[in-house]
């Protein structure tokens, strides 16, 4: 058995994807096209994700995030 797993990327990370074996499948409609798309995998074994840099701060007044 086959497979098929898709995601949900924001116009701004579609590059990522792209770069990673992700494919274009289909546009949203309204209001998602907006800002995103549905992408395919089409890479071999698990799919690949791109990573997400997540800055953590202390909160100024002392408190744990």
């Amino acid at each position: 058995m086959t497979s098929v797993t898709y995601a949900y990327v924001p116009h701004h990370r579609q590059k990522e994807f792209e770069a990673l074996g992700w494919e274009y499948e289909a546009d949203l409609g309204l209001p998602h096209c907006v800002y995103s798309s549905l992408y395919r995998w089409t890479g071999e074994g698990e799919p690949e994700y791109p990573k997400i840099e997540i800055e953590i701060r202390k909160r100024e007044d002392g408190a744990e995030p």
